[in-house]
């Protein structure tokens, strides 16, 4: 038996072998997505919260799903934070939706990186929040990088929140207050 023929069949193996990890690299590196199931701490009287941080490894286009329940009816609000050396290290947000419905992304004047937004009706059951955005900065796609972002995402009791009419009454009362003040140091005078 020649050579060849006695170490062909380990030949092939660690050919295949080979190959089978390179497509697996290949096949993680196509796409850095993330989902996550969240578990909200809390109560339903003063609300629920949850944290969270995502890294990601090379420069693109990612879409980063997260999965949580509301018990109770709730509105959702959410923050976005991202910090690095340099811009090729910071996460740029270019959306969020919430079962389906957009989110407004509102960046905090004066500080790079902070971003946050509401949902301003009432929500309920299962949700799934999806982030989308782009790592890297001027970076290729597919170049590494080392960035990441912070999340919070609170759920504040839909009961908690006064109403329109509440507002016009509350609004109303310190009107009278201030006409009744205004008679009183009239009368003084």
């Amino acid at each position: 038996m020649s050579l060849t023929q006695r170490f062909a069949p380990a030949l092939a193996s660690v050919i295949v072998a080979s190959l089978m990890a390179l497509s697996a690299t290949a096949a993680s590196a196509a796409s850095q997505d993330q989902t996550q199931d969240l578990t909200l701490t809390g109560s339903a009287a003063t609300g629920y919260t949850a944290a969270t941080s995502n890294i990601h490894l090379e420069a693109g286009s990612f879409e980063d799903t997260f999965r949580f329940k509301a018990t109770s009816p709730s509105l959702f609000e959410f923050s976005l934070v991202t910090m690095g050396a340099n811009q090729d290290q910071l996460v740029s947000f270019s959306s969020v939706w919430l079962n389906g419905t957009q989110l407004t992304l509102t960046p905090v004047p004066g500080s790079a990186g902070l971003t946050y937004g509401n949902l301003s009706t009432p929500v309920y059951g299962d949700l799934v929040l999806t982030v989308k955005g782009y790592v890297g900065g001027t970076l290729v796609a597919g170049s590494p990088t080392a960035a990441s972002y912070s999340s919070t995402f609170n759920l504040v009791p839909a009961s908690a929140v006064p109403e329109p009419q509440s507002y016009a009454l509350f609004l109303g009362g310190l009107g009278l207050m201030a006409v009744m003040l205004n008679k009183r140091r009239k009368q003084r005078a």
